[in-house]
């Protein structure tokens, strides 16, 4: 029984992965293709490439929950640059990597200066980006008619879109990042005790930046491929990212207080709650029911996080 208790703890997300296609076989209403898993990666590459930043955010030790408006806020600015002043895609993209790079270096910014944890900056910031949003945006969707833009969005490579190819090769750039890097390693010293890594000479401040740019990078590149996709931006069309993003990174096995966690165990919690949300949409139980959902499995990450960190205290406990 202890032997298959740590198996669950060890490789949670796998579990928490067959878990959900055994359910997407047997409760799908529609027989489980080929089509259907790349439609579903495909619908669901924008979450995945956020995801991945977060996860590094998170493993940093910061977290930032104003992710939705600033997706809003770069999908918006993107529309309105490509409608209404027709300036070309590439300038555009360039723009949108820049903003959200920028964005959460104020964010880190904010947070060396006034000595607070980035939840509490993102919180204000959150707020002022969806002003901003009100501000520049419309109550209609501001659509987009560049195919330039609109490639990232609608073609395919073979069997496999373009915009899930961006979020592999995101993922793939995480996964060295974290895991085969020197600064990877930096990134786990920090978040699980930055006081301890910098007594041993690391650059605490340096390491968070470069954590914010890579986050800030994939916001950007998230935003891009869903704004690419729809083919229009709007208000609050990031709203429902932020609880899938931090819930995919806790059941990923992040620590809130940072310094655990997989990428390869992000990525497959955040394949988990793209099928979950399909089984949600093609069984037609709505909105309500999926943020019932999403706020169930938010908590349920929540408690889980504490259970690990209590049974890591304990097993520390034990050897002292």
């Amino acid at each position: 029984m202890k032997r298959c208790k740590n198996f669950v703890e060890q490789y949670f997300s796998v579990v928490i992965f067959l878990i959900v296609i055994l359910l997407l076989i047997f409760l799908s209403d529609y027989p489980i293709s080929v089509k259907i898993v790349m439609n579903i990666l495909t619908q669901n590459a924008y979450i995945i490439t956020v995801a991945m930043g977060m996860a590094v955010l998170m493993i940093s030790g910061s977290i930032d929950i104003s992710v939705g408006a600033q997706v809003s806020l770069i999908g918006i600015l993107c529309a309105r640059m490509l409608t209404e002043k027709e300036i070309p895609a590439w300038i555009v993209i360039i723009t949108a990597i820049v903003l959200g790079i920028g964005l959460n270096l104020l964010h880190m910014l904010l947070c060396v200066w006034w000595k607070l944890p980035m939840v509490l900056i993102s919180i204000g910031t959150m707020t002022l980006y969806q002003g901003i949003v009100d501000l520049i945006g419309t109550s209609r969707p501001v659509l987009i008619y560049d195919q330039t833009f609109r490639y990232i969005g609608v073609k395919y490579l073979g069997p496999v879109s373009v915009q899930f190819l961006i979020a592999c090769i995101v993922t793939a750039a995480a996964f060295f990042l974290m895991h085969k890097t020197y600064p990877g390693r930096y990134i786990y010293a920090v978040g699980s005790n930055s006081l301890a890594a910098s007594l041993s000479g690391i650059d605490v401040t340096k390491v968070k930046v470069m954590a914010s740019v890579f986050y800030g990078f994939t916001v950007a590149a998230g935003t891009l491929i869903h704004t690419s996709r729809l083919g229009s931006a709007q208000t609050g069309m990031g709203d429902e990212i932020v609880v899938t993003v931090i819930t995919a990174g806790l059941l990923g096995g992040i620590s809130i207080k940072g310094g655990t966690g997989k990428i390869s165990g992000v990525f497959l919690i955040i394949l988990s709650l793209s099928c979950l949300s399909y089984l949600n949409l093609t069984a037609s139980y709505g909105v309500h029911y999926r943020n019932l959902l999403n706020g169930t499995l938010l908590l349920l990450s929540l408690g889980y996080d504490f259970y690990r960190r209590h049974r890591r205290q304990q097993a520390e406990g034990a050897k002292i």
